[in-house]
């Protein structure tokens, strides 16, 4: 039963990370969007792609977070702006809900590598 609530999850996820395609990918080739790659965030150290220029409340955010955590990650989409104050990053109109993160979140876990697969919470 496990398995298939992640997998419920996880192609509720690739629905969720629909809205993020137009700034976001997970394809770790794919470096010339507006936003950073998400390959591998979970357990990445925020703000820390070598060939991305970060907003200065990402560079200073950074200096507080080790690494993204599902649950960081879950606060951050909640609402970015409040964590992260000159954050360019907007989400389309519903698709912050917390079923919508979760699913996104276990999304970014399944296509992230083993180190976002183990990351904690």
């Amino acid at each position: 039963m496990v398995l298939a609530s992640a997998s419920f999850a996880a192609d509720a996820g690739e629905l969720a990370f629909n809205a993020c395609t137009m700034c976001h990918s997970i394809d770790p080739k794919v470096n010339d969007l507006p936003g950073p790659n998400l390959a591998g965030v979970l357990c990445r150290k925020p703000g820390s792609l070598k060939d991305f220029e970060y907003s200065e409340g990402m560079i200073a955010f950074a200096k507080l977070h080790a690494v993204w955590t599902p649950a960081l990650v879950d606060e951050y989409l909640a609402d970015p702006g409040k964590m992260i104050a000159d954050t360019p990053m907007e989400l389309p109109r519903g698709s912050n809900t917390p079923e919508k993160r979760r699913a996104l979140v276990a999304y970014l876990q399944q296509h992230g590598g083993d180190a976002a697969k183990a990351c904690p919470n």
